[in-house]
């Protein structure tokens, strides 16, 4: 793409305010100024220095709904003073456009095709019988033998907690028996009952979900579910003083059931929509999740652990919404059901205010984790994921050693009937999407058109067919399970 790693130099030396990241050749000046202001340190990965990770994994929260790429209805001020305060990544993508999957990248590195996890966890594999293919099989849960990074961190002498949603599997995979020391809220459920406690209580129906929340225990009439898990957060930064850290901290937020605080909905009711659709209590949801990221990194500063923490948010898939200006929602492998925000914070490491526009994806975090900790690198693991600190340190602004990016969704969905079978491939700016009950492909140029409103499959057939023989070897390469016809389908 035609972006610049733009240097105002006098800026840079007093300020170091907001860059630009890009894959341009430009970048190289402003990164060796960096690199000679003690960019050095970034190796020590002594006993001393090993970094704590702090990962916050936001559900179902789409790449436009935060401010710093353009949201004003929503406010989400602490998340957009987290990104001031890092690297924001413009073009980083989730692993799926829906949950499980792209949790069990996170977990392995590996991604959702490979894995055979490409669906959401669900207590049963769902066979539309009125639809013209079955589903792609997909395991329920993260198998044992896949090395999770909380295993890899816990034999490097890490505390490993996690907080919040898991949806890898219940009992027997739960996160205690993946790598964790801790396990509080975390099982296969996917949502929340209620947002307000007990939070495993439907309060329409007053059914309750048994095991639904492990090690959260007590509350009160009217606690909110992310204030508590915020409060779980804080609890566990609180008892960390022996050994680094890592905490795999997954809100629910914003998930269905929408449900929000009484006044924060009131306030959005108020407001002036800057889009279609926007939803008052998704809203106030949002704040209540920037709030609560707020108040966690407060309380870093105040344990004195935030020089030594790198902090990263994002999210599972694409908003269930309005995901404008993208095309798409949750379910689709159009833009606005895979590409999420995403920040990575580390002060006195990654220079605060930058801009990054190299294409990321959610399976890179397992081999960053490992090298800002000194581990293996992830040349010599079995993975799909790239080392993310070229790009987080400024060694190499502008590029990854991977050209193409993959995704692989063989499913229908019974609650949201837009899903449909798909797959893609990106490489370089083009993006090539098949529909597998169509039989059909829709070519992009992102950087031109990164709405996806111009379908080019049909004026650029080289170039379509380029990316579909990719596609198809990739598919081939990973064994992934396809979408097969259905005996049974009549045609309506």
């Amino acid at each position: 793409m035609n972006r610049h790693f733009t240097s105002d130099f006098k800026t840079l030396l007093l300020n170091l305010d907001v860059r630009n990241v890009s894959r341009t050749a430009g970048a190289g000046v402003a990164a060796s100024l960096f690199l000679g202001s003690g960019c050095a340190a970034l190796a020590d990965n002594s006993e001393a220095q090993k970094p704590n990770i702090l990962f916050i994994l936001a559900d179902d929260l789409g790449w436009s709904d935060v401010g710093f790429n353009g949201a004003s209805y929503y406010e989400t001020p602490y998340i957009d003073r987290l990104a001031s305060q890092g690297m924001q990544f413009r073009e980083a993508y989730a692993s799926a456009p829906i949950c499980t999957p792209t949790r069990a990248s996170v977990m392995s590195g590996k991604n959702p095709a490979r894995l055979k996890i490409t669906n959401a966890a669900l207590p049963e594999q769902f066979i539309p019988k009125d639809r013209k293919l079955l589903e792609g099989l997909t395991h329920q849960h993260l198998p044992l033998e896949e090395k999770t990074v909380a295993q890899w961190l816990k034999e490097n002498g890490y505390a490993t907690g996690h907080i919040g949603k898991w949806h890898l599997g219940g009992e027997g995979f739960l996160p205690t028996e993946q790598g964790f020391d801790s396990n509080v809220g975390g099982s296969h459920w996917g949502q929340p009952a209620s947002y307000f406690f007990p939070y495993n209580q439907n309060q329409k129906t007053k059914h309750i979900a048994k095991g639904m929340f492990p090690n959260l225990d007590g509350g009160a009439e009217g606690e909110y579910l992310t204030d508590r898990i915020a409060n779980e957060a804080i609890r566990f930064l609180e008892q960390q003083h022996e050994k680094p850290f890592f905490l795999n901290l997954n809100f629910y937020q914003v998930h269905y059931p929408h449900q929000a605080k009484a006044e924060k909905i009131a306030k959005y009711e108020g407001k002036t929509p800057d889009r279609d659709n926007t939803k008052p209590v998704y809203a106030a949801m949002i704040e209540s999740l920037d709030e609560n990221i707020g108040k966690i990194m407060q309380r870093l500063d105040e344990l004195g652990l935030t020089e030594n923490t790198l902090v990263i948010f994002t999210s599972d898939n694409g908003g269930c919404f309005n995901n404008t200006p993208l095309k798409g929602k949750k379910g689709q492998l159009y833009e606005g059901g895979i590409r999420e925000p995403l920040v990575f914070r580390w002060p006195g490491k990654i220079r605060p205010g930058t801009v990054c526009d190299v294409p990321v994806i959610s399976c890179d975090f397992l081999p960053t984790f490992l090298a800002v900790t000194g581990q293996a690198s992830s040349e010599d693991l079995d993975i799909d994921g790239c080392d993310l600190t070229p790009l987080l340190y400024g060694t190499d602004h502008h590029s990854l050693d991977r050209e193409v990016l993959y995704w692989h969704f063989p499913h229908y969905n019974m609650w949201m009937s837009h899903i449909e079978p798909a797959s893609a491939v990106r490489q370089g700016d083009w993006k090539l999407i098949y529909f597998w009950e169509r039989d059909s492909y829709e070519l992009y140029n992102l950087a031109k058109d990164m709405g996806e409103k111009d379908n080019l499959a049909e004026r650029l057939p080289e170039k379509a067919n380029d990316l579909k023989t990719l596609l198809h070897q990739w598919l081939e390469e990973t064994k992934a399970e396809r979408p097969s016809l259905n005996p049974d389908y009549v045609a309506k």
